[in-house]
This record gives C-alpha cells, sequence and structure tokens, in this order.
C-alpha cells in the first residue's frame, strides 16, 4: 500500500526537500523496498544451497543477501514500530518516540547479530549436507 500511495499518487515527492528530517521516512521506505526485492532470494535460498546449484562465490553472495535481508527487516521495524503506534493512538509523546526508537533499534541489532550467526552456521550446513 505504501508503494502505491508514493508511485501513484506521489506521496512522496517532497522527500527530497528536507533529507534530514525525512530520513527515517526514506529508511522505512527503502527498507520496504528491499524486503520485496530480496524476499524472493530469502524463500530459495535453502533449497539453492543445499541443491548444491551455485558455487562458492554465489555461496558467499546467497549468505550476503540473506543476511541484507534480515538487516532490511530491523530498519523497517526500527522505524515503523512508534510511527505505528502513533497511529493507532497509544504513543503522544515525542520523548517516548525517541526512547522506543532507540530501544528497538538496540534489540532490532541484537536480533540481526544472532540471526547473521545462525544464516551462516545454518548455511553451511547445508552446503555441506
Amino acid at each position: 500500500m505504501s508503494a502505491v500511495s508514493v508511485a501513484g499518487k506521489h506521496d512522496g515527492s517532497t522527500l527530497a526537500k528536507y533529507p534530514r528530517m525525512n530520513l527515517g521516512t526514506i529508511l522505512q521506505r527503502g527498507s520496504a523496498l528491499g524486503i520485496l526485492v530480496l524476499l524472493p532470494v530469502h524463500v530459495k535460498t535453502g533449497d539453492w544451497i543445499a541443491q548444491h546449484a551455485v558455487g562458492n562465490t554465489g555461496f558467499i553472495v546467497l549468505v550476503i543477501l540473506e543476511i541484507l535481508f534480515w538487516v532490511m527487516i530491523g530498519v523497517h521495524v526500527t522505524m515503523s514500530l512508534s510511527r505505528a503506534l502513533i497511529s493507532l493512538g497509544l504513543l503522544e509523546n515525542m520523548k517516548t518516540k525517541k526512547t522506543i526508537d532507540f530501544m528497538t533499534g538496540i534489540l532490532c541489532a541484537a536480533g540481526i547479530s544472532v540471526s547473521a550467526y545462525i544464516i551462516i552456521v545454518t548455511q553451511l550446513v547445508l552446503l555441506n549436507m
């Protein structure tokens, strides 16, 4: 829905005017686009590695893309959670919003770090099967 809003209704046409103020929105939309682009690769990565359909270089590229997919999800959650709370009427205080953004960023960074380790280990196991 956001992509339709930005492309079809030109809702994002003024984002470039104030890049510093709109950085969160730019990151949110960019990460959503990154998720959409990387989703098919994410779905098929395990199959490609388990079937040995890629060589060593392909394996490295797939692992990097898989980690990048989870980075995009982490960035998107970090940028979106407090905005969702505002939209739902559950959050009004800007100081609380900044605290939630900070804490969400820390949790997502930790989750991405754990995910990267798990991805590397499981993909190596699949490669060696």
